[in-house]
């Protein structure tokens, strides 16, 4: 991780290809770092609603929970799948309810 962060900060300054030697990683996997960088900030809102429903509810909400408290007090229809997905982001591990 770190190594990508130094590599993302000096592209500009030397070659990307001469910095993955260096740091001994591969282009492939910077530059799916860079990608997976960028798809952090689409599931913001999720996780925002996810932190809500938890502070709401003390933490005590699983998974399924908490599909169905956004689903009720935000009306937005989320897959399961997906917040078990954002559930990285979040403080607390969402377990089955």
């Amino acid at each position: 991780m770190m190594k990508y962060l130094a590599i993302q900060k000096y592209h500009d300054k030397y070659s990307v290809t001469k910095m993955c030697n260096f740091f001994q990683v591969s282009r492939s996997g910077y530059y799916d770092f860079l990608k997976k960088d960028d798809k952090e900030d689409k599931d913001m809102w999720l996780h925002d609603m996810i932190l809500e429903c938890q502070n709401a509810c003390f933490k005590t909400y699983g998974y399924r929970r908490v599909q169905i408290w956004i689903e009720r007090n935000k009306g937005v229809k989320i897959n399961h799948k997906a917040i078990l997905a954002v559930n990285c982001f979040c403080s607390r591990d969402l377990t089955k309810s």
